[in-house]
């Protein structure tokens, strides 16, 4: 007797809630969206969150990645508040394409100038924006070819 198994990796399987950005944020998460690790799993039910430390300018700040099948989708970065006042979302920056974005880009494409309105090199990095997307960004960084690819979408919520 001979048995096949068939299997679906779920590794590259895609999330079955797609998460859009747009200018307002990602799906529900926004600038009014309480940076509680509870408040961003309950709109999130398919993916883990998790809490970690990061440094931004020389400060400790508990930021979220978000998962999909242990791969990291998004880091979820809080407002600086005062002390005792409620945080909330400040940027999202995407990693993954399992989030649709209004550029129909995927994380490694290549640079094309004339699919942005402004473009800004800074040091290593190459950070376009397009007219009617002001709280999007896309950063680019130079691929081992020396040719611009894009490395994340950030949206900021008060751009």
């Amino acid at each position: 007797m001979l048995l096949f198994f068939i299997g679906c990796s779920q590794e590259n399987k895609k999330p079955s809630i797609v998460l859009v950005l747009s200018n307002v944020g990602v799906n529900s998460l926004d600038s009014k969206t309480l940076f509680s690790q509870s408040e961003i799993s309950s709109k999130l039910l398919s993916y883990n969150v998790e809490m970690f430390t990061a440094r931004e300018n020389g400060v400790s700040v508990s930021v979220m990645r978000v998962l999909y099948n242990s791969r990291e989708v998004m880091i979820i970065t809080p407002t600086i508040a005062g002390k005792n006042a409620q945080q909330y979302i400040k940027n999202i920056s995407i990693t993954s394409d399992y989030i649709e974005n209004p550029f129909n880009m995927k994380i490694g494409d290549s640079y094309n100038k004339n699919a942005f309105s402004t473009c800004q090199e800074l040091q290593e990095t190459l950070i376009c924006k397009q007219k009617e997307f002001n709280n999007i960004e896309l950063h680019f960084k130079k691929d081992l070819n020396q040719k611009w690819s894009l490395k994340e979408i950030l949206w900021n919520a008060h751009a």
